[in-house]
């Protein structure tokens, strides 16, 4: 998947607006649920291109047949939320940033040995670098390149 600066910026403002992420505390593992739920079937099929990955479900019908059907955007698997959350954050408010450090610093791949490497900056830190190389690997650029194509410049 290539993806573009600009799609990723729309993708942010729609999740801000219209998605969520939910965990839920399973036996032995925290299950993290990525979702963006639609009454326009073509705005998620958008999302989907632009993701490259995930579910996408649908119609469902309400139980108030008045309104009209809907479709959900779904990723499961917590690598693959968090590099999203990570992708989009630079275009993400303060509150959902907020929210996606706080569930990188939770999560259990970034620790080393039980434990935050570097406390919860050296978590963050470790998870924006991860986040750069996946975008310099999907662009097939330089780190120095994808940082800039982020930027803007």
């Amino acid at each position: 998947m290539n993806w573009v600066r600009e799609e990723l910026i729309w993708l942010a403002g729609f999740y801000e607006g219209e998605g969520s992420v939910t965990l839920t505390n399973l036996k032995h593992r925290t299950q993290y649920l990525f979702s963006i739920t639609s009454c326009d079937k073509d705005v998620l099929e958008r999302v989907k291109n632009i993701i490259g990955y995930g579910n996408f479900m649908g119609p469902y019908k309400r139980e108030n047949r008045n309104n009209k059907p809907y479709w959900q955007y779904q990723i499961g698997k917590k690598e693959h939320v968090l590099a999203l959350l990570w992708v989009i954050y630079p275009w993400l408010g303060e509150r959902r940033k907020a929210k996606v450090r706080e569930l990188s610093i939770d999560f259990r791949i970034l620790r080393v040995d039980g434990r935050a490497k570097g406390g919860k900056a050296g978590v963050i830190k470790m998870q924006e670098n991860r986040m750069l190389r996946q975008l310099a690997e999907r662009w097939d650029c330089t780190l120095e390149e994808a940082q800039k194509r982020l930027d803007g410049n």
